[in-house]
């Protein structure tokens, strides 16, 4: 099984799919801010946000979606850049 067929095609299942790691995201920082209080840290909002583990879950997520973002890519950067070209009518 690919992962494009992993891939929710649906823009519900998209922003959903987003929506879970905006979510997870938040709750890295959660755990990431309590762990820097227990140890009798100011927790600041940079760090709570770019821990080692926000990086991992957002680069693990990001690379599942390569194969949906990349079309989008394609449609918004490169086929603009070829008709500014004059190679392809709009």
């Amino acid at each position: 099984m690919g992962l494009e067929s992993q891939l929710p095609q649906s823009r519900l299942g998209r922003l959903a799919k987003f929506g879970r790691l905006a979510g997870g995201i938040a709750s890295g920082a959660l755990s990431e801010g309590a762990r820097q209080l227990s140890q009798g840290q100011k927790p600041s909002m940079r760090s709570v946000l770019l821990s080692a583990g926000n990086a991992t879950r957002l680069t693990d997520r990001l690379s599942e979606m390569v194969s949906f973002l990349q079309p989008c890519v394609d449609r918004l950067v490169a086929r603009p850049m070829i008709q500014a070209r004059g190679v392809l009518t709009p």
